[in-house]
């Protein structure tokens, strides 16, 4: 929560001012990113970054004072794992009972985005900087 509160609000009140933001967790295998992003969603109480910016977000725009007349909100949710790029929010179709969600505990056993991979992903030079080609 304190890690939250203390880099992510003030990004959520820049994004609700209608500012783009990217949030990532960078380091070595095993030191905790993926909770600390994701955290234990079957508790409030140990929510990651993404559940608590998403909690938060849709709080401020369904509150009776918010001054916005319409909004759209888009995100995305991209693993780098091995040089590998991986859209986190597509279904994983590789598994025998169907689609399901990707999980970011698991390497990407090839469905990431080398160019011309299984999801087409590809980081390139735009206009306004970087961008990941294919991510939904």
């Amino acid at each position: 929560e304190e890690v939250f509160e203390e880099t992510m609000e003030p990004v959520i009140q820049d994004v609700l001012m209608g500012f783009e933001s990217t949030v990532f967790a960078y380091g070595q295998t095993g030191t905790g990113k993926t909770h600390t992003m994701e955290g234990d969603l079957s508790n409030p109480e140990l929510y990651g970054i993404i559940p608590r910016s998403a909690e938060a977000i849709f709080d401020k725009l369904n509150n009776e004072d918010n001054h916005y007349e319409s909004f759209t909100i888009l995100c995305s949710y991209l693993e780098i794992y091995n040089e590998e790029l991986s859209d986190l929010l597509v279904a994983d179709m590789s598994s025998s009972s169907g689609p399901s969600p990707a999980k970011a505990r698991s390497p990407p056993r090839g469905r990431g985005g080398t160019p011309g991979g299984p999801q087409g992903l590809s980081i390139m030079e735009g206009h306004n900087g970087p961008f990941c080609r294919g991510l939904s």
